[in-house]
């Protein structure tokens, strides 16, 4: 599947690319498509946290370094256990 069937002006966000691999991965076109309550948690991991923190960013200014420190401060000071940040890490 191509991320760029469309031509688009500009850098791609975050937004749009977590849109396009959340239809990929759960869609009705899903060449692999996820289910059961662990695939279903991911999904709903990714448009909880993911997506509101980094979706108005552009997805290539992101840096690692910004991901570690934000999964940081949501054990900190978001109260999220260790477990429930490595779920959101390995979706």
């Amino acid at each position: 599947m191509r991320i760029n069937d469309t031509p688009a002006h500009g850098r791609a966000s975050f937004h749009s690319l977590a849109e396009h691999y959340l239809k990929a991965d759960f869609g009705a076109d899903a060449v692999r498509p996820e289910i059961g309550e662990h695939h279903q948690s991911r999904g709903a991991y990714r448009a909880r946290y993911l997506v509101p923190r980094f979706g108005n960013e552009i997805a290539d200014d992101i840096k690692p370094l910004d991901i570690q420190r934000w999964f940081k401060s949501l054990h900190e000071t978001g109260g999220l256990a260790w477990t429930t940040i490595a779920k959101m890490r390995a979706s």
